[in-house]
């Protein structure tokens, strides 16, 4: 038989790791370990792909125990919307007040993965809410940027072409008669 060129990452060794950070999961809580907590978007991924691929619900109940107790708790921002960085506590009740672009994009993908499979709708309903807040906290960004200071506590504002240019699409966030 062939054997793999060094550096393959094969099926078997994905689910080696699988393994290992099934170990690593609480099983009540999610996650991995007790406390400071990241959602390791590399494991939960590799847990998701691997049930998808070997069908052990054992890989999945771990994902989805996650995901369910992060959108539950209070590392879910339940009024801004997004995920804060980590949670400081084992029950994801306490976040880092720090939200991280990659963080909650991976989450997105995640959730978007899972609800797909499961159809669960608190998956879907905060898979939508995170990426209404990421795009509204993108467009909000855009906009303090293009504004421009010029003088103490005066501002102009930019024109709705400019605008265009840099987003290439409309901002349903800003009022068009405060577009100059």
């Amino acid at each position: 038989s062939l054997q793999p060129k060094p550096g393959t990452i094969t099926p078997k060794a994905v689910t080696a790791a699988a393994k290992i950070f099934l170990g690593l999961i609480d099983p009540s809580n999610g996650g991995f370990g007790e406390s400071s907590k990241f959602p390791y978007m590399v494991a939960l991924d590799t847990l998701w792909r691997t049930y998808l691929r070997t069908e052990n619900k054992a890989f999945a109940d771990a994902v989805t125990t996650t995901l369910t107790n992060m959108i539950k708790g209070w590392i879910y921002d339940h009024v801004g919307g997004g995920f804060y960085r980590y949670a400081v506590d084992p029950r994801w009740l306490v976040p880092h007040y720090e939200k991280m672009l990659d963080v909650n994009a991976g989450m997105v993908r995640l959730m978007t993965d899972v609800w797909r499979e499961t159809g669960d709708a608190m998956l879907e309903r905060t898979r939508s809410e995170e990426h209404t807040s990421e795009l509204q906290s993108r467009r909000n960004l855009v906009c303090r940027l293009l504004l421009e200071k010029k003088k103490k506590n005066t501002y102009s504002i930019i024109s709705h072409q400019s605008l265009h240019r840099h987003l290439h699409h409309p901002l349903p966030i800003l009022h068009h008669s405060l577009l100059a």
